[in-house]
């Protein structure tokens, strides 16, 4: 079960987690349990992302000019690094074999902006 939002701790021993509206505490040294950051587990954990490049197209820099903002039906999308609210992808064309890197926005205070795959 992935949590929303993980609070600070409640105290030494404890972390309150929000779960679909519903605050739930765990103990922090479960070995059930792995904690990560979205940073940690979006680099560490996923195969691959996707997001409307058409509404969020991949950047040159962050916050720089678009440099590939054309939906492609064969491809795969891959976070290699994270810096705040803006994250640095690989985007492999498999028509074409191209590989792009660039910057999207991949959240902001609410919301995500991704969708995650786990699997090709």
């Amino acid at each position: 079960m992935m949590a929303n939002t993980i609070s600070n701790s409640v105290n030494d021993s404890i972390y309150s987690v929000l779960i679909k509206e519903e605050t739930k505490y765990i103990l922090k040294d479960d070995r059930l349990i792995s904690i990560q950051s979205w940073e940690e587990h979006l680099l560490n954990s996923v195969f691959a992302i996707g997001f409307d490049v058409e509404e969020n197209p991949i950047r040159e820099s962050i916050k720089g000019k678009p440099i590939l903002s054309k939906k492609s039906n064969n491809h795969r999308i891959s976070p290699i690094e994270i810096k705040g609210e803006w994250m640095k992808v690989k985007h492999q064309d498999f028509n074409t074999e191209k590989i792009t890197e660039g910057w999207i926005k991949w959240r902001n205070e609410k919301c995500l902006f991704i969708e995650i795959f786990y699997f090709a």
